[in-house]
């Protein structure tokens, strides 16, 4: 009866770890797949277009994706690890090492790659006739004469931009003290042509200017436009810097668990040996001294015997 019931025991726990075996198998399967995925999804959106530089549009990986890739590579390395404390790259290194058709830490290499050598995008430098349209617009919030001067041309700005005043009908004569100096510089028109009347000068430095402050804004709202098509690099940088952060402090925490574990021990020691001397000095076999058993003490004790 026994027997049987051993038996039937064996048997069900055979059938039970057979269960679960097959379970973690399709677990194991369904995150390698989804892991896959993604990995591949970045590289086809992301990693290729940045190291091909012919291609010049791509998308910055997403805060989802970059969470699913983690999530799966931890999930699939507590399959293999029943370790608690797994830092980001040791459970790279050990789902890589476990499927290595994946190329894990190959691919990841990669995406650290391609985010350092992305063509960043610069916002375009701004004109000396933009600067010298701001600075007499700085002006105007002044006091005197020239701010009241700057007060009137941007009067008359905003009437010609609103079309309600024509370029003939702008006393372009009277600005000359603000249009044609800039801080005390007198300013050089990009015009080759030499204007005899400072009237004409000064239209002509205003279209200049009116030029160069609309293709400086296209410039930036087509940078706008590039960077919201492509996406944001901060959570590519956040996700770095957040595995950094825990693996630094999972390794100080697993080095601060083995420096308690090595205290442990040599307290143990220390404890062991604090005993054996004490049984030592307390035992009464320890004070007498064992007769001695070498034969030259015997056969010089025998010779001073038979001496006598």
């Amino acid at each position: 009866m026994n027997s049987a019931t051993g038996e039937f025991a064996r048997k069900t726990d055979e059938a039970v770890a057979a269960d679960f075996r097959k379970q973690l198998q399709g677990w194991q399967a369904y995150y390698l797949q989804r892991l896959s995925r993604r990995l591949e999804l970045l590289e086809n959106t992301f990693v290729i277009p940045v190291l091909n530089p012919k291609r010049k549009v791509f998308l910055w990986p997403r805060h989802e994706d970059l969470q699913d890739i983690d999530d799966c590579i931890f999930v699939l390395a507590g399959t293999l690890r029943k370790k608690k404390l797994l830092t980001h790259s040791g459970a790279i290194h050990l789902v890589d090492r476990k499927w290595p058709s994946l190329r894990l830490e190959r691919r990841l290499r990669q995406l650290f790659g391609a985010c350092h050598r992305h063509p960043a995008q610069h916002p375009p430098d701004v004109p000396e006739s933009v600067e010298h349209f701001l600075w007499i617009k700085r002006l105007a919030n002044g006091q005197g004469r020239r701010a009241e001067l700057a007060r009137r041309f941007m009067s008359d700005h905003q009437l010609l931009r609103a079309k309600k005043r024509k370029l003939s009908q702008i006393p372009w004569a009277d600005y000359g003290e603000i249009l044609l100096k800039h801080e005390g510089k007198k300013i050089v028109l990009q015009c080759p042509i030499p204007f005899i009347s400072s009237k004409t000068s000064c239209c002509a430095r205003y279209l200049e200017m009116e030029r160069d402050r609309l293709l400086y804004f296209h410039e930036l709202n087509e940078l706008d436009r590039w960077q919201q098509k492509i996406g944001d690099p901060k959570p590519l940088l956040e996700w770095l810097e957040r595995n950094d952060l825990r693996d630094s402090s999972l390794n100080a925490r697993q080095l601060e668990r083995r420096r308690q574990a090595a205290r442990v021990r040599q307290a143990r020691r220390r404890k062991e040996i604090r005993i054996k001397k004490r049984d030592q000095t307390k035992s009464p076999a320890s004070n007498n001294k064992p007769e001695s058993t070498n034969l030259r003490d015997i056969w010089h004790s025998l010779e001073s015997i038979n001496s006598r």
